[in-house]
C-alpha cells in the first residue's frame, strides 16, 4: 500500500471510531425519549450504517484492486471510467465515476490532439441514453459539468465529437443546469454556477444559432434573464451577461423579433418585478447598442405607425420600452420618439392618453434634455393641455412638475400653460395645477414669478372645497419653505398668509383648520423670535381689513379657550375642597365652562360629550399636562412634552384620543409668545430713536393687532411703551396713535410701578392738549385704561383745556375737532368729573352748527360738533352711562338736522355741495347711533326727516346713510319703523341702492319671520308687530307726508288735477317694492305669499286709523293704502292665492296713528264728504291704477322698468341682489328734501314737543345679529365716499374740494 493509500486508510479509520463515539453518546442522551421516537431515530441510523457499511466494502475493493493491477497510464483510466460510464446504472457507482472524470477534464489541458483522443470514448459514453436520461440531480450535475468540459476541449476544432441532434441535447443539459442558478442557497447551486462560467469562457453557446429550431436559443436566454436575482446577481450577471451578449453578437446585427422581445421582455417585466433582471437587459442593450439599435427603431417605428407587429407580444408595452431605452439608452430612440408626434392627435383617446403619459415622463428626464432635442414634438405635447378629455388634461399636468424642474428650456411654457390650467372646468385639474405650481415654486422659486403664485392663490376662493383645501396647503407649504430664504423670494409670498387667513369664514374650512395651519405649518416654531417676527410683521403689512380680522379672531379664541379652561381647572380644584353645601353651585358653575368651551369646537355636542369624558378621568398628570399648555409662558419644548405626556396617559386606543389631540393643539400656546411681543417692541424703540420712523409701521400694526387678541403678552411692556411713544411724538404721529391703541387695549392687563404709570399720564395728557383728533381720542381712553377710576381728577384739568380750546379764537379747526373728541370722550369715562361744563359746551357746539360759513374746514368741525352730540350722551364698552338726556341731544340733532336739509347749499352751476351733504349724513348717523344704544322715542318729525336722507341728492350721503342702517339694523336690532326706510331707495337712479336695499329688506323680512316662527314654537302669543309687515304703517306715514304727496282731499272735494297720476307713480313704485319684498321674499317653512293675510290686515287696519296732527296726511294714508291694497290683491290673483283668508293675531298699530274719528257734516255736499272706512279713497285718476307701479314684481316690465336678474334668496351680502328699478318719469315733480317752509315748521314742532316725549314702547322683537357687516354696495361709489370722508378730514388747509353733480329724482 502506497503512503497515500495507508493516510487515507487511517484517516478513515480515524473518522469511523469518532462517528461510533458520536452514535454511543447520542444513544445515551436518548434513552429517556419515548420509546417510538428511540425506535425511528434507531432505523434511521441503521439505514444509514448500512449506506456507509456498503461505501467502506465498495472502497476496500477498490484498494484491493489497485493493490492486485498496479497502477493504470492515463488512457487506461478513461478507458476504464468510459466503460464504467456505460455500463453502471447504479447512482452511487455512476456518480463516483462522473466525479472522477469531472476531475480529470478539469485539468485536462486543450490545445492537444493527444488528449483530445484520449477522452473521446469518455465524451461519447457521457452521450449515452442510460447516463444521459438519469433522472439523479447529482448525476446530471455532474453530466453537465463533464459536457461542459467536454465542450472546452473540442471548443474550436473541426472534428467535434457531437452530431447536431447530440449538440442540442447537450445544449438541452446545459439549459436544465441554468435553471437551478435562481436558488443561490440550495446543494445543486455551486456546480450549475460552475458550468455557466464553462460555458461562458468557451463562448459556445453561439452554436446554438446554428440549429435550424431557434427554440432552444430562446429558452437559454430566458432562463438566464429569470435566473438572476437578489441572491446571486453578483456571480451570476455578469457570466450571463458575456452569454447573451455572445449570443446577440453572433446574430451579426440580424436580431430575430423573438430574440428581440426576450430582451425587451426582460427589460419591462424586469423593471416590475426584479430589478437585477432589468439591470441584465439593460447591460445586453448598453454593450450590444450597434447590434440592436437597427432591430429594435424598426420595431418600435412599425409599431406606431402601422399597429401591432403580428410575430411580436410587446406591441402593447411599446410605450414602456421607449420610455425606458430613452432613459437608459437615449440614442437608440432619437429616431423613434419624433414618430410619437402622430399619436398626439389621433381619435383614439387610449392612445393619445399613453402617448402623453410617456412622453410626459420623457420630457421630465432629469438626465436627459428632449426638450431642446426635439421642439416640434414638445409643443405638440404642450397642445394637449386644451384636450377634451379630462384624464389625459389630468396627465398633462401630472407631468407637468417634473419638466419645469429637469427643462430650463421649457420651463417658461410649462408654468404658462399650468396658468391656464387654473381656470379648468374639472375640479382635479385645477386643484393638481395648484399643487404643481406650488411644488415648482419650492424648488426653484427665482425662476417663477409673483404674478404665478397669486394667480394659483385665485383657488383659494375655487367654488370646490377640496381644492381651496389643497390650495391652502399647498400655499402654506410654500411660505414655510421660502420665508427664510433671500428678500428678493420671500417678497413674492409675503402675502400668502393674507391670503389664506380670511379662510377662516368659509364654512368647509373653519377656524379650526385655519388656527392648525397658522400654528404649525405656515411658520416653523422652531425659528429664532427674531425670525419670527420679522416674517410676520412683513407678512402682516399685506394683510386687508378681513384677513387682519381673520387674525385677530384666530387669536383671540385661543386666548377665550385657554382661559375658560383655566376656569374650568379652577372650580374642579375647588370641588375637591368645597363642603357639600357649595358643591352644587360648583358643579352647575363648572359645566356652564365646558358648555362654553365645546362652542369652540365644530361639532359643539360631540365636544360636550368629550369633555365630560375628559372631567370623568382620574389621572391628575392629564390635567396638569393640559393646563401647562393652556399657559402663554409655555415654551414650546416643555409645550411638546406636556402634550406626549397627555396623549400617551390618555392612550391611543381611548375613544377620547383624537379629541384630547385637538384639545391640546387648541390650548397649545400661540404662535406669538411674550419673547416674540419683547422683541417687537424692541425693534420699533431702535427704529424710531434712530430717526427711520416708516420702517416701524409693519411691526407696529403687528403689535397692535396682538394687543387686541392677546393682551396678557404685554403685561410688562409699560416701559418699552413709554420709551416708544416718547420717541413717536417727535417724527410720527401715526406711530403714536397706535401706542395709544396698544395702550388702550392691554391697559387692564399691565403690572408697572407707580411711577412708570405717573411718566405715561403726563405723556398723554400732553397728547390731549396738543394731538390730532385720533391722538387726542386714544389718548384719553389710554388714561382711562391706565387709571380706571382714579381718571376723574385728571378729567377735570383737561375738561377745562378742551372747553378752552373750543372758545378760543385762535385756534386751528384741527384743534378744535381734538377737543370736540376729546371731551366727548371724558365724558363717557368720567360724567361725574366733567358734568360742569357740559352745558357751555353744549352752546359752543350749538354755535357751530348754526355758522353760515360752509368752507371745508367748517364743514369737517360741523360733522365733528354733530358726532360729539352723539358720544356726549353714550355709553362706553363696559358701563351705561348717561350725562345728557338722550331726549335733549334727540332734538338738538333733529333740529340739526331739519336745518341742514333745508340749507343746501349750491354752488355757481346750480348743483348741491357735496361738502355740505356730509353733515346732514352725519346728523343722520348720529340720531341713528343714540337710538340704538338708548333706544330713545325719537320724534315723528325727527324720524321723517331721517326716512328722507334716503332721498339725498348726493350719492355718497345716500350711500353712508343706507350701510349705517343696514348695520344698525343687522347688528343692533333696529326696529320696524327704521327697516321701512330702505324701500325708499325704490325710486334711487343708481341701480346699486336700489338691489343693496332690497337685499336688506329681504334680510331683514327673513330675519323677523325667523325670530317668529321661534316664538310661536315658544308658546307665545304674536301681534303682527311681531312680523316684518310692521313696516307698512311707518312707510305710509312717511310718505303721506312727503312735501310733493299730491292734496288727494282736494280731489276728493271736486278740485281735479290731471296730473295726479305721474305725481304719486313715484309713491306706487316705493310702495310696490315695499309689498312685493313682504310678498315674494321665501322664507323656512314658509311659502311665497303666506304674509298675504298680515298684509291685507295691516292696510285694512290703517284705513280705520288718521295722522294726528294733519287732516291732509290722513288722506294721503288712506289713498295709500288703498293703493297697496289693489297691488296685493292683484299680486295675488296672479299668483292664485286665497285672499279670503284672515291674519289670526290682532293688529296694533304705532302710537303715531289715532283712532279714525268719523264726523259727518249732514249739510256738506256728497263730495265733500270723507269715504267710510270700507270705501275707496282712491282719486278718480287712479281708477285703474296706472300700471307703472308694476315694475318690482311684473313679468312684463314696463317702459319705466329697469329689469335685473333676479335672484329672491340672494342675501345681502350679495351685491349683486336683483331687483326690478323704476326710473322716474321726466319732469317728476317730486322733490328729494322738504320745503324750507317744511323744514321750519317741522323744526317749530320739534322744538315745541321735545319735552313732552315720553319713552317708545315698541312691539319689535329687537333680537340682535351678531353676524359681522359686509361692504354691500358698489365698490366704485364705496371708494368715492371714503374719498370724500378723508378729504374731509384731511388738511386743515385744504380748501378744494371735489364737486360731485347733483342728482335729482
Amino acid at each position: 500500500m502506497t503512503r497515500r493509500g495507508v493516510f487515507e486508510h487511517s484517516s478513515k479509520q480515524t473518522r469511523i471510531e469518532a462517528k461510533k463515539a458520536r452514535d454511543e453518546a447520542r444513544r445515551v442522551r436518548t434513552r429517556a425519549l419515548p420509546s417510538a421516537m428511540a425506535k425511528r431515530r434507531t432505523r434511521g441510523r441503521a439505514k444509514k450504517e448500512q449506506v456507509e457499511a456498503a461505501k467502506e466494502v465498495e472502497e476496500k475493493a477498490d484498494e484491493k484492486e489497485e493493490r492486485v493491477e498496479g497502477p493504470r497510464s492515463q488512457d487506461e483510466e478513461l478507458a476504464m471510467l468510459a466503460g464504467r460510464i456505460r455500463n453502471e446504472s447504479g447512482k452511487d457507482a455512476l456518480v463516483k465515476a462522473l466525479g472522477k472524470l469531472a476531475e480529470m477534464l478539469e485539468v485536462a489541458p486543450q490545445a492537444k490532439m493527444s488528449v483530445r483522443s484520449a477522452y473521446l470514448p469518455c465524451a461519447l459514453a457521457l452521450t449515452e441514453p442510460g447516463v444521459f436520461r438519469h433522472k439523479d440531480r447529482e448525476v446530471k450535475l455532474l453530466l453537465a459539468t463533464c459536457l461542459a468540459h467536454v465542450m472546452r476541449l473540442y471548443a474550436g476544432v473541426p472534428d467535434h465529437p457531437y452530431n447536431d441532434s447530440r449538440l442540442a441535447d447537450v445544449f438541452g443539459r446545459f439549459l436544465w443546469t441554468f435553471r437551478l442558478l435562481g436558488d443561490a442557497g440550495g446543494s445543486s447551486y455551486a456546480r450549475a454556477l460552475h458550468v455557466l462560467e464553462i460555458i461562458s469562457r468557451i463562448k459556445c453557446c453561439v452554436l446554438l444559432l446554428d440549429f435550424e429550431n431557434q427554440e432552444l436559443t430562446l429558452d437559454v436566454m430566458t432562463v438566464l434573464f429569470s435566473a438572476v436575482n437578489a441572491e446571486n446577481h453578483g456571480n451570476v450577471a455578469p457570466l450571463a451577461l458575456d452569454v447573451l451578449c455572445d449570443i446577440v453578437r453572433a446574430c451579426e446585427g440580424d436580431v430575430h423579433q423573438d430574440m428581440l422581445d426576450v430582451i425587451l421582455w426582460a427589460l419591462i417585466e424586469g423593471r416590475k418585478i426584479e430589478q437585477h433582471t432589468f439591470e441584465l437587459a439593460l447591460g445586453v442593450l448598453r454593450r450590444c447598442e450597434l447590434e440592436l439599435m437597427g432591430p429594435v427603431q424598426a420595431f418600435l417605428c412599425a409599431t406606431i405607425e402601422t399597429g401591432p407587429i403580428q410575430n411580436s407580444e410587446l406591441h402593447d408595452q411599446y410605450h414602456d420600452i421607449i420610455l425606458l431605452l430613452y432613459e437608459n439608452c437615449p440614442s437608440m430612440m432619437g429616431n423613434v420618439l419624433p414618430a410619437l408626434e402622430v399619436e398626439l392627435t389621433v381619435d383614439d383617446e387610449g392612445k393619445r392618453a399613453s402617448a402623453v403619459n410617456v412622453l410626459g415622463k420623457v420630457f421630465g428626464l432629469s438626465e436627459g434634455d428632449a426638450v431642446s432635442e426635439f421642439p416640434a414634438l414638445f409643443e405638440s405635447f404642450l397642445d394637449r393641455f386644451h384636450d377634451k378629455r379630462t384624464s389625459i388634461r389630468q396627465s398633462m399636468v401630472d407631468c407637468a412638475k417634473s419638466i419645469a424642474l429637469s427643462s430650463e428650456d421649457g420651463r417658461e411654457k410649462i408654468v404658462a400653460a399650468l396658468e391656464e390650467r387654473l381656470l379648468d372646468p374639472e375640479d382635479k385639474v385645477r386643484s393638481s395645477t395648484v399643487s404643481a405650481l406650488c411644488d415648482i415654486a419650492c424648488v426653484v422659486p427665482n425662476e417663477l414669478s409673483k404674478h404665478t403664485i397669486l394667480q394659483a392663490a385665485t383657488r383659494l376662493r375655487d367654488k370646490r372645497v377640496p381644492v381651496r383645501k389643497e390650495a391652502m396647503n399647498k400655499l402654506a407649504s410654500v411660505f414655510s419653505k421660502l420665508s427664510t430664504m433671500e428678500e428678493g423670494v420671500f417678497e413674492k409670498i409675503v402675502w400668502i398668509p393674507a391670503k389664506i387667513l380670511p379662510l377662516v369664514y368659509d364654512e368647509h374650512i373653519g377656524l379650526h383648520t385655519v388656527e392648525h395651519l397658522l400654528q404649525k405649518r405656515l411658520v416653523s416654531p422652531k425659528l429664532e423670535p427674531e425670525v419670527v417676527v420679522e416674517i410676520w410683521s412683513k407678512a402682516y403689512a399685506h394683510c386687508e381689513a378681513t384677513a387682519a380680522h381673520a387674525l385677530h379672531e384666530i387669536l383671540h379664541s385661543k386666548a377665550a379657550l385657554q382661559k375658560l379652561f383655566k376656569v374650568y381647572i379652577k372650580k374642579r380644584d375647588k370641588l375637591k375642597t368645597a363642603s357639600k353645601e357649595c358643591n352644587t353651585s360648583v358643579e352647575a358653575e363648572m359645566k356652564d365652562a365646558m358648555h362654553a368651551m365645546a362652542q369652540f369646537f365644530p361639532e359643539r355636542e360631540i365636544a360636550l360629550e368629550h369633555l365630560v369624558g375628559i372631567h370623568a378621568l382620574k389621572d391628575g398628570h392629564i390635567m396638569r399636562g393640559l393646563e401647562t399648555l393652556a399657559e402663554n409662558d409655555t415654551i414650546p419644548e416643555a409645550a411638546k412634552r406636556a402634550e406626549v405626556d397627555v396623549l400617551k396617559r390618555v392612550g391611543s386606543q381611548s375613544p377620547l384620543y383624537d379629541f384630547v389631540r385637538t384639545l391640546c393643539a387648541r390650548l397649545s400656546c400661540a404662535p406669538f409668545r411674550k419673547e416674540h411681543v419683547g422683541v417687537l417692541l424692541d425693534t420699533i424703540g431702535d427704529i424710531l430713536e434712530n430717526s427711520a420712523a416708516p420702517l416701524a409701521d409693519p411691526y407696529a400694526s403687528l403689535l397692535l393687532c396682538l394687543s387686541k387678541a392677546l393682551p396678557a403678552l404685554l403685561s410688562d411692556s409699560l416701559p418699552r411703551l413709554e420709551r416708544i411713544l416718547h420717541a413717536s411724538e417727535r417724527c410720527h404721529d401715526m406711530m403714536v396713535e397706535s401706542t395709544l391703541k396698544i395702550i388702550v387695549s392691554a391697559g387692564n392687563y399691565f403690572q408697572s410701578d407707580p411711577s412708570d404709570r405717573s411718566k405715561l399720564q403726563v405723556i398723554l395728557s400732553r397728547i390731549c392738549r396738543t394731538g390730532t383728533r385720533q391722538q387726542a381720542k386714544y389718548a384719553v381712553r389710554a388714561l382711562g385704561a391706565l387709571f380706571g377710576v382714579d381718571v376723574k381728577d385728571i378729567s377735570a384739568t383737561l375738561g377745562v383745556a378742551m372747553h378752552n380750546a373750543l372758545k378760543a379764537s385762535n385756534a386751528s379747526m384741527g384743534r378744535k375737532k381734538a377737543a370736540l373728541v376729546a371731551f366727548a370722550n371724558l365724558c363717557q369715562r368720567c360724567p361725574d368729573g366733567m358734568e360742569s361744563y357740559v352745558p357751555a359746551v353744549l352752546d359752543t357746539v350749538a354755535d357751530i352748527l348754526r355758522r353760515k360759513e360752509n368752507s371745508a374746514e367748517t364743514i369737517s368741525l360741523k360733522i365733528e360738533a354733530t358726532k360729539f352730540l352723539a358720544r356726549v350722551c353714550l355709553p362706553t364698552d363696559t358701563k351705561d352711562l348717561q350725562l345728557v338726556p338722550p331726549k335733549e341731544i334727540s332734538w338738538k340733532l333733529a333740529d340739526a338736522l331739519a336745518t341742514l336739509t333745508s340749507l343746501v347749499e349750491v354752488d355757481v352751476n346750480g348743483e348741491p355741495r357735496e361738502e355740505s351733504a356730509m353733515v346732514r349724513l352725519a346728523a343722520a348717523k348720529a340720531l341713528l347711533r343714540i337710538v340704538r344704544w338708548r333706544n330713545a322715542k325719537v320724534h315723528v318729525e325727527a324720524y321723517r326727516l331721517i326716512a328722507y336722507v334716503a332721498l339725498d341728492p348726493v350719492a355718497d350721503v345716500r350711500h353712508g346713510f343706507a350701510t349705517k342702517l343696514y348695520k344698525g339694523i343687522r347688528l343692533y336690532g333696529l326696529n320696524s319703523k327704521f327697516a321701512a326706510i330702505f324701500a325708499m331707495f325704490a325710486v334711487d337712479v343708481e341701480p346699486e341702492f336700489v338691489n343693496y336695499a332690497k337685499a336688506c329688506l329681504k334680510y331683514y323680512i327673513r330675519s323677523k319671520r325667523q325670530t317668529a316662527q321661534r316664538a310661536a314654537l315658544a308658546g307665545k302669543k304674536l301681534t303682527v308687530s311681531s312680523h316684518p309687515e310692521f313696516i307698512l304703517p311707518f312707510l305710509l306715514h312717511v310718505l303721506a307726508h312727503h312735501p310733493d304727496f299730491p292734496n288727494v282731499e282736494a280731489q276728493n272735494v271736486g278740485q281735479k288735477d290731471d296730473n295726479i297720476a305721474d305725481a304719486i307713480a313715484p309713491f306706487q313704485t316705493i310702495i310696490s317694492f315695499a309689498i312685493g319684498a313682504l310678498l315674494l321674499t321665501p322664507t323656512d317653512g314658509l311659502e311665497p305669499g303666506s304674509s298675504l293675510p298680515a298684509v291685507l290686515a295691516v292696510l285694512r287696519r290703517l284705513k280705520a286709523v288718521e295722522d294726528p296732527h294733519s287732516q291732509k296726511a290722513s288722506c294721503a294714508v288712506w289713498t295709500l293704502a288703498d293703493i297697496a291694497l289693489q297691488m296685493a290683491k292683484e299680486l295675488a290673483l296672479k299668483r292664485h292665492w286665497d285672499i279670503t283668508r284672515k291674519f289670526p293675531g290682532s293688529v296694533p298699530v304705532p302710537n303715531i296713528f289715532k283712532p279714525r274719528e268719523e264726523k259727518r257734516d249732514p249739510l256738506a255736499s256728497p263730495a265733500a264728504r270723507r269715504p267710510s272706512v270700507e270705501g275707496s279713497f282712491l282719486p278718480d285718476q287712479l281708477l285703474p291704477i296706472s300700471p307703472g307701479w308694476k315694475g318690482f314684481f311684473s313679468t312684463t316690465p314696463s317702459k319705466r322698468t329697469r329689469p335685473t336678474p333676479a335672484a329672491e334668496n340672494t342675501p345681502p351680502e350679495n351685491r349683486g341682489a336683483a331687483v326690478h328699478h323704476i326710473t322716474p318719469p321726466d319732469g317728476l315733480a317730486m322733490r328729494t328734501r322738504p320745503s324750507r317752509a317744511a323744514s321750519a315748521a317741522a323744526r317749530d314742532n320739534i322744538l315745541k314737543d321735545a319735552q313732552q316725549q315720553g319713552s317708545e314702547k315698541s312691539n319689535d322683537s329687537n333680537a340682535s345679529m351678531r353676524s359681522s357687516p359686509e361692504q354691500l354696495l358698489d365698490p366704485k361709489v364705496s371708494r368715492q365716499s371714503k374719498r370724500m370722508k378723508s378729504k374731509l378730514a384731511g388738511k386743515e388747509n385744504e380748501h378744494d374740494l371735489p364737486r360731485r353733480s347733483r342728482r335729482r329724482i
